[in-house]
């Protein structure tokens, strides 16, 4: 049996996973609801998967990752619309530490959606 970095996150943390998804059923309810339980429950194990394999381990940049998940797509590192962001969010990037690049990627990924905003 392989136990993935995300579970074990959620097992050391348990009453930050039950937050994270208060959280997005409160912050994203139609989403939430479209995936329903067990997709919610996926989405933020794989996001915290996914976080974890960049080097965030602290809770707030690990919830920040699975928002962007919700906030852009949930393979948003792969979408060239995003490259942007998932340069900011790789590990090399300016040499800084995981909050740093994820306030970065955080900031970048707002711009871009200020930016469809004011276009629509």
């Amino acid at each position: 049996m392989t136990i993935r970095s995300s579970q074990m996150l959620a097992l050391g943390r348990p009453h930050f996973a039950h937050w994270l998804l208060g959280e997005l059923r409160e912050k994203f309810p139609v989403h939430a609801q479209q995936l329903g339980e067990a997709g919610l429950h996926a989405w933020v194990m794989l996001g915290l998967d996914r976080a974890t394999r960049h080097g965030f381990s602290e809770e707030r940049d690990t919830g920040l990752y699975v928002t962007l998940m919700f906030l852009l797509a949930r393979d948003f590192e792969q979408d060239p619309r995003f490259s942007h962001i998932a340069a900011a969010l790789a590990p090399g990037a300016q040499a800084q530490l995981p909050p740093g690049r994820m306030d970065r990627a955080f900031a970048s990924a707002l711009s871009w959606l200020e930016q469809q905003q004011a276009q629509t």
